[in-house]
């Protein structure tokens, strides 16, 4: 079943490499960690990108089984500094 509702933004909380190749977004609303699997980047946007702090604007989808997930991910921009990155804080 997916959620038709609009894109969420967010930003990369545990990203585990390119071997695994997936790994949790936090959302800025403060919701549940969403799983995010590097298939699921949308075209152009490439796994190579995705790192923890990254922002990232994604749809969820859910599965009864395996929870939330993330569908069309894109990335926003790259932090700017790891203090940044770790608060989840956007300079200005």
């Amino acid at each position: 079943m997916i959620n038709k509702a609009q894109a969420k933004m967010g930003r990369i909380k545990h990203w585990y490499g390119d071997k695994k190749g997936y790994g949790f977004i936090r959302p800025v609303d403060g919701g549940k960690a969403v799983f995010v699997h590097h298939t699921c980047m949308a075209p152009h946007a490439g796994p190579e990108s995705l790192k923890e702090g990254v922002r990232v604007s994604y749809e969820v989808a859910s599965k009864k089984m395996c929870g939330l997930w993330a569908k069309n991910v894109r990335i926003i921009d790259q932090p700017t500094n790891a203090t940044t990155a770790n608060r989840g804080e956007t300079r200005v």
